[in-house]
């Protein structure tokens, strides 16, 4: 299954392997997830320059709260998605769009996909804003971390990872790694925002949402624009 936009920008499947090859490459943070179930490559002039990756959320109990009655298999979450600068102006957009076009006709019973922005550290959600994408929460960051030497990680992987555990605890010490990482290794919150989308693939679920939709003016009103790890003012 593909899908083709101005004879230039093919959207298509791919193996996980290859989307996350993508994703070191291109991703801000150079991490891949684990969780990600379907795989888009973006090709421009026949060439891969860019990933989307759809899985299940991380935390998926707490989620599927977002819009009631869902069932467990009924939306999906943006893992990750990473494009090089050689893709141009909006194909990103594009590209996100015609994918979840294709889920939605090659996966029926997913209803509606959850992404976030980071805010703290890349951009506040320009292209979930362009492919319609409601706003439904713009909070202060509680959840990703600063180490000493630069790497952010997140409240999750320090109490799950094993690599991170290894690399910055030196043992596995699973729920206590927040704990120790916060006061004995230097991790230090980081400043900025989580911001939360979601987008009806079937908009008869739109009257189930269970959270306030924003006008994208909230971003303004609470200081949270960002582009490309820039704060805008």
């Amino acid at each position: 299954m593909t899908q083709l936009v101005k004879n230039k920008l093919l959207v298509k499947l791919i193996s996980k392997p290859l989307a996350d090859s993508i994703v070191k490459k291109y991703h801000y943070s150079g991490k891949v997830v684990q969780n990600s179930k379907i795989n888009f490559g973006v090709y421009y002039n026949d060439i891969l320059e860019g990933a989307i990756q759809f899985g299940s959320p991380l935390d998926k109990k707490k989620v599927i709260g977002y819009v009631k009655n869902s069932r467990w298999n009924s939306f999906f979450e943006i893992n990750r998605m990473a494009f090089s600068d050689v893709l141009p102006k909006n194909s990103e957009s594009r590209a996100l769009s015609i994918s979840m076009k294709m889920i939605k006709k090659k996966y029926p019973f997913v209803n509606w996909i959850l992404t976030f922005a980071d805010a703290t550290s890349c951009g506040d959600g320009t292209i979930y804003r362009a492919c319609g994408f409601h706003l439904v929460g713009v909070n202060k960051n509680n959840t990703i971390y600063e180490m000493p030497d630069g790497a952010l990680i997140s409240n999750i992987a320090m109490r799950m990872s094993p690599t991170f555990q290894k690399k910055y605890i030196g043992k596995m010490v699973y729920d206590k790694g927040v704990q120790i990482a916060k006061k004995e290794k230097g991790a230090v919150l980081k400043k900025g925002f989580q911001i939360r989308y979601i987008k009806f693939l079937d908009e008869k679920y739109k009257k189930d949402l269970t959270l306030d939709i924003l006008d994208y003016s909230e971003l303004d009103k609470k200081d949270a624009r960002m582009y490309k790890g820039m704060r805008v003012l």
